[in-house]
């Protein structure tokens, strides 16, 4: 009878975990793989934590912190910048923009240098993974 008890009991304990894996939502890797895919050359993500999750009627409400990394510095971004302006001077205007947004936010930064931010988003998981929702 006991080991009856302690089978039950472990086969109640399995079968609460797969329906937790099936309801939980994305993992901090996931969200890693969903941002890599829309960072320019010049960032990498190094780290993407779950804070916490929640879940609602459309998917699941995440706060989450990512630590991004510079591969180039704003100098050499600059540089590349200022040489694609004389191919495309209209593209080069919309970069230029973004870069000086970016240098007063995070300064003259060097390669290498990292930031942390928080943020949170709806996510759900459709037929190729997980995406942003809102």
């Amino acid at each position: 009878m006991h080991q009856l008890k302690s089978f039950t009991t472990a086969l109640m304990v399995l079968f609460a975990l797969v329906l937790a894996g099936c309801n939980s939502g994305p993992s901090g890797n996931d969200l890693k793989k969903l941002m890599t895919q829309e960072t320019p050359d010049f960032m990498e993500i190094k780290k993407v934590e779950v804070l916490n999750s929640v879940k609602r009627d459309n998917g699941f409400l995440v706060k989450y912190e990512t630590t991004v990394a510079f591969t180039k510095s704003y100098a050499d971004l600059v540089k590349d910048m200022e040489a694609a302006a004389e191919n495309d001077p209209m593209n080069a205007l919309m970069g230029a923009m973004m870069f000086q947004m970016l240098g007063m936010q995070f300064g003259e930064w060097q390669a290498g240098a990292s930031f942390s931010d928080t943020d949170e988003g709806l996510f759900a998981k459709g037929s190729r993974g997980w995406m942003l929702v809102e």
